[in-house]
């Protein structure tokens, strides 16, 4: 039972820093729909970069639907590793 308590502890914490991006990035979204209402001659470029970011918070979200699952259907470091360097080189790309 003492496992258990400790694995839903990081689960926790990593999914609000992992909810937190994909906020962060409708965030930015948000930004640039304003700007292509401000600058409408450049509208189509500022939709161009919501839809980038709406789909890069839809990736961090999938994420960690997917890692949430396999980790508590595994229990193992092995899953929280695996999940931790997806998520680092998907930051890295971004």
């Amino acid at each position: 039972m003492q496992v258990r308590i400790v694995i839903y502890m990081v689960v926790d914490k990593n999914t609000d820093e992992i909810e937190a991006l994909a906020k962060n990035e409708e965030n930015i979204a948000e930004l640039y729909r304003k700007y292509g209402d401000r600058f409408p001659d450049y509208k189509d470029f500022w939709d161009n970069l919501v839809a980038e970011e709406l789909e890069h918070a839809d990736k961090l979200r999938t994420l960690l639907k997917n890692w949430c699952r396999e980790w508590s259907e595994h229990y193992g470091q092995v899953q929280y590793y695996h999940y931790k360097k997806l998520l680092e080189a998907y930051i890295i790309r971004s």
